[in-house]
């Protein structure tokens, strides 16, 4: 797999008003990912855990192994698309997660999605709180 493998908005992915009430714009697959298949880059300004704090946002921002995305805010075509995917406070609701791949972060399949799914993510219960 290389980066420019991954699905990107309006190639494998879509950024369209969510199911979820009040959440604003979400992700969904526009083809079928098998469960483990990397989908799509969480693509934005990697950034350091003190700018991190400093940004007057914290959503759309997400972190694993030291590497600290603040995520796009406005869907770009042909960018990643992991910054738009909701989450849920459950874990076992979710059917992607993030992943730290090659110093980028990457939503992977934790099941298979079928097309016009909506990909959603578990941020973990602070990662929740924080962007409520």
């Amino acid at each position: 797999m290389k980066i420019y493998d991954l699905s990107t908005i309006d190639n494998g992915v879509r950024v369209a008003e969510s199911r979820i009430k009040g959440a604003g714009y979400g992700l969904f697959a526009s083809k079928f990912y098998r469960r483990a298949d990397y989908i799509t880059l969480y693509d934005g300004e990697i950034v350091s855990r003190k700018e991190a704090w400093q940004r007057p946002c914290l959503t759309h921002m997400a972190g694993r192994e030291g590497v600290i995305v603040d995520g796009l805010k406005e869907p770009i075509i042909g960018r990643g698309g992991g910054s738009f995917a909701n989450g849920s406070r459950l874990c076992r609701d979710a059917n992607a997660q993030i992943v730290a791949w090659l110093g980028y972060l990457v939503l992977r399949a934790k099941e298979d999605i079928q097309p016009h799914s909506e990909i959603i993510l578990h941020y973990g219960r602070r990662g929740f709180d924080l962007a409520m």
